[in-house]
C-alpha cells in the first residue's frame, strides 16, 4: 500500500509573528521527495499578490526557500507548496499547502534630527518606539486599548495581520474572512476579541496613531528648547512616516477616505491624543514667542502649516523623486532634505539673535 507523502513541519510555522527578515523558509516531509519537483515553481513565497525572488534547494526530507534580498519588517508573507511536487514514486501531495507569518518590526526608529544651526548632530538619536510613551504613560495604565496585545496570542494575532492588512488594502477591501485566514483563527473569533470589523479598525487606529503621536511629541531625550521643538516637530513626523511605511500607508489611506474612522478612534483619549500635541505644541510656541525667540503668527495656522509640510514631504516624494531623478531613499537625499527643510524652518519661523 503506496503512503502519501505529509508535511511535518515548517519554519516559520503558521501565524508566527517576529520572524527576522533574513529567514529562509524550510518544509521537512515526511519521506524523501523527488529533488525535480521541488522547484521555485511548486515552492513559492508570496507578500500579497507580489511573488518573492528567492532559490530553492533541496536535501534529505528539507525543503529551503531562499530569499534573494532581505524580507520587509512587520510584513505578512504567504507561504506555498503545490500539490506538483511528489516523492519518489511519483505520488503527489494530496492538496496544496500554504501557512502565513510576519516579520519583525523595526524595533528603532532613527530619529536622527537636525539642530537649528542646520547641521547634521555628532550622534544618532534613536528612540525606541516601544517605550518612547512617556507623553502617554498615564493613559497606558488606565486604558488597555493603548497596549500593543501579545502577538503570542490569538487576539495578538489578529491584531498584527488586522494592522497589515489594513494598512495594504484599506478598511474596505478588507474583509474579516482573509484577516481570519492569514491569522490562522477562526473568522467568529475575530468577533469573540475585538467585535466588528469596524472596532477591529479603530482599535487598530488608535494604537498606531497613538505611538506615533508619542514618537513625534512625546520624548525629548536632547531636552530641547521650546523653539527648538518647533522645528523638530516636523522633522519627526517626516521621519517617522519615512522609517515606518506601514503607518504611512495606513494613514493615507484612512484620510483618502475621510479620516472618519480616525476621529472617532482618538475621540476619547482626551489629552493623550490629537488634544495634548495640540497643548503641547501651543505652550512651546507661546514660549518661543514670549522669549522673543519665535515670529508671533497664527498658532492654529503654524501648527497646521508645520504638520502640512511633514506629512506632505514624504507623499510627494516618489512625484519629485521621478522629476528630479533622485532617490529619497538614499540616505545623502534623504539628509539633505532634512537639513534643508529645517534650515527653511528655522529662517522663516524663528527670530536670529543679534550679532555681537
Amino acid at each position: 500500500m503506496m503512503t502519501v507523502s505529509t508535511l511535518i513541519a515548517t519554519e516559520p510555522a503558521n501565524t508566527v509573528t517576529g520572524v527576522p527578515i533574513n529567514e529562509k523558509i524550510t518544509i521537512t516531509f515526511s519521506e524523501v521527495m523527488d529533488p525535480l519537483t521541488i522547484t521555485a515553481a511548486t515552492f513559492t513565497l508570496y507578500h500579497g499578490t507580489r511573488a518573492i525572488a528567492g532559490t530553492v534547494t533541496y536535501s534529505g526530507v528539507t525543503a529551503m526557500f531562499s530569499p534573494t534580498h532581505d524580507l520587509k519588517p512587520n510584513t505578512l508573507y504567504t507561504a506555498t507548496i503545490t500539490t506538483a511536487a511528489k516523492d519518489q514514486a511519483g505520488i503527489s501531495l494530496v492538496d496544496d499547502y500554504r501557512w502565513n507569518f510576519i516579520t519583525a518590526a523595526v524595533s528603532e526608529t532613527n530619529l536622527e534630527l537636525v539642530n537649528l544651526a542646520g547641521e547634521k548632530p555628532t550622534h544618532h538619536t534613536k528612540t525606541a518606539i516601544a517605550v518612547n510613551t512617556s507623553f502617554y504613560a498615564r493613559d497606558n495604565q488606565s486604558n488597555p486599548s493603548l497596549v500593543r496585545p501579545d502577538p503570542g496570542t490569538p487576539r495578538g494575532r489578529i491584531f498584527e495581520v488586522a494592522s497589515l492588512l489594513f494598512s495594504e488594502y484599506g478598511f474596505k477591501n478588507t474583509s474579516t474572512r482573509a484577516i481570519a485566514e492569514a491569522a490562522g483563527v477562526k473568522q467568529v473569533m475575530i468577533h469573540y476579541y475585538w467585535g466588528t470589523k469596524v472596532q477591529l479598525y479603530e482599535s487598530v487606529l488608535k494604537f498606531e496613531g497613538m505611538t506615533m503621536l508619542a514618537v513625534i511629541f512625546g520624548e525629548n531625550p536632547n531636552h530641547k528648547s521650546p523653539e527648538e521643538m518647533l522645528i523638530d516637530s516636523p522633522i519627526r513626523l517626516m521621519t517617522v512616516l519615512h522609517e515606518n511605511p506601514q503607518w504611512a500607508s495606513l494613514l493615507r489611506r484612512e484620510i483618502a477616505d475621510g479620516a472618519r474612522h480616525l476621529r472617532s478612534a482618538l475621540r476619547d483619549v482626551s489629552e493623550h491624543g490629537p488634544l495634548g500635541a495640540n497643548l503641547h505644541f501651543h505652550d512651546a510656541y507661546l514660549e518661543a514667542v514670549r522669549t522673543g525667540k519665535a515670529v508671533n503668527l497664527p498658532i492654529e495656522a503654524v501648527r497646521e502649516c508645520l504638520l502640512a509640510i511633514g506629512y506632505s514631504a514624504i507623499y510627494l516624494a516618489p512625484l519629485i523623486s521621478m522629476i528630479n531623478e533622485r532617490d529619497f531613499h538614499d540616505d545623502t537625499v534623504w539628509e539633505e532634505w532634512k537639513l534643508t527643510l529645517s534650515t527653511i524652518l528655522k529662517r522663516g519661523l524663528l527670530i536670529s539673535s543679534p550679532q555681537s
